[in-house]
């Protein structure tokens, strides 16, 4: 299967060319807000560095969040384009567990935590068994040291509500035997978002009207519109 992935979720941008869980080509931008102006010239590169036509390709992913309301609509809209002009199905894939797939080791409880500003962390609990990964918490949208005060066992914490917030949540996660994963391992993959959407979304995969952003917490447009 020869996949197109996007992710747009969070200040960097990603996207990828993988076939049969094999990377042909992936290009990230870190820390760009501009996700409108640079997504569709990443892609148009990655068929041109790997010479693949675009009708070649069997399915296209796009990381559905939870994240930035603009970046996932940015990344959402733009597979749903591409998906309707190349008549190819399209799948939604958590963000949270792309990133909670990039970790390394055994099994055991991860942690993916994505910085949902506002001193807020968009976070969820899985537990890694064989490689497969399950969740055990859903999403919510917390304090990150309220978040890894909740956690009862010592989990892996990856992504960048754990390194922002590091100097705040080290010494908790520390107490409770828990890791923090690298900084550059929470960064989302395109590549992973790929090779999740094959093995475990690929059956779910169709109509590209039919999937829609997970932002678990209201955009800040419409806090603003209710308080007024």
């Amino acid at each position: 299967m020869r996949i197109l992935s996007i992710d747009t979720a969070t200040p960097s941008a990603s996207a990828a060319l993988v076939d049969d869980g094999r990377i042909l080509a992936e290009c990230l931008i870190s820390g760009q807000k501009n996700h409108s102006e640079r997504l569709l010239q990443i892609i148009d590169r990655l068929f041109e560095w790997t010479g693949i036509a675009r009708e070649s390709i069997d399915l296209i992913a796009v990381s559905v969040g939870p994240g930035s309301f603009t970046g996932l609509r940015v990344g959402i809209s733009t597979a749903q384009g591409l998906a309707f002009a190349l008549d190819k199905p399209l799948a939604g894939v958590p963000t949270l567990e792309v990133v909670a797939s990039q970790t390394t080791g055994g099994d055991g409880l991860v942690s993916p935590m994505i910085d949902a500003r506002k001193q807020q962390v968009y976070a969820c609990l899985y537990r890694r068994t064989g490689g497969v990964l399950e969740q055990v918490q859903p999403a919510t949208v917390l304090d990150p040291l309220a978040w890894v005060e909740s956690l009862t066992g010592s989990a892996v914490l990856i992504g960048t509500g754990a390194s922002v917030y590091y100097g705040l949540i080290a010494a908790c996660a520390a107490a409770k035997g828990c890791t923090i994963a690298p900084e550059h391992l929470g960064i989302p993959r395109a590549s992973a978002l790929a090779i999740l959407a094959q093995v475990k979304y690929a059956g779910s995969a169709g109509r590209p009207e039919l999937v829609s952003a997970l932002y678990v917490r209201p955009p800040d447009a419409f806090i603003d519109e209710a308080k007024k």
